[in-house]
């Protein structure tokens, strides 16, 4: 990344996200994305309002953080964005999350994709329109980060329901990357094995728990 200068501004752990808008534009390479001023600066280690009032954490060197959880501990999404603290019983928040995972995640997301790779159609052998169907998937699981962070904040009583959520998680963001950009007929499929493998073994975790 070629950049100018630096604006750095250092936050503590107890930072209030009070950073508002620059007057710039974002700017992408190989390495992610990061925020150019129109002098030529960027930001780093902060938080940043965009203009469409989301919260964006730009690291130290000024790239912004995806699926992952800033110095002061708030999370942010695949697309960067800030996700509220999910509060509530572990046993009614693990149940939102498992289904979200087999609605949202799975019957609605990776099963479709990987028919519609093999044959054009839907898991149920049905017609999709499947850029609108990635679309829909693709917000749909902005919700993962904030389930993350609930997760790993668990009690040690959790620690089997953390582990297969761990597995899980890193697969899921694997077929994420892979068709987040478009899914196209190859008359192959993508192997979804490991997914559905950790899939039911977090579910049985849930199960266990409630």
């Amino acid at each position: 990344m070629k950049k100018a200068k630096l604006l750095l501004a250092v936050l503590g752990t107890s930072a209030i996200m009070s950073m508002t808008s620059f007057a710039g534009e974002w700017k992408q390479d190989t390495s992610g994305w990061w925020y150019q001023n129109d002098d030529g600066s960027y930001l780093a280690n902060q938080w940043f309002q965009d203009f469409d009032g989301k919260w964006y954490y730009l690291n130290e060197s000024g790239y912004m953080l995806t699926n992952g959880t800033a110095p002061d501990g708030r999370s942010v999404g695949a697309d960067g964005v800030w996700v509220d603290t999910i509060s509530g019983e572990p046993k009614d928040v693990l149940y939102e999350i498992d289904s979200w995972l087999i609605r949202d995640v799975w019957n609605n997301g990776f099963c479709d994709f990987y028919h519609y790779e093999y044959d054009g159609l839907s898991s149920t052998g049905e017609s999709i329109d499947i850029d609108y169907a990635l679309q829909l998937f693709k917000d749909a699981y902005k919700k993962k980060a904030g389930y993350e962070a609930y997760i790993n904040g668990l009690s040690d009583d959790y620690a089997a329901l953390k582990t297969a959520w761990g597995k899980l998680s890193s697969e899921s963001d694997r077929l994420y990357k892979y068709f987040k950009d478009g899914v196209t007929q190859t008359g192959d499929e993508t192997d979804t094995a490991i997914f559905v493998q950790y899939r039911d073994a977090f579910s049985e975790c849930v199960a266990e728990k409630r």
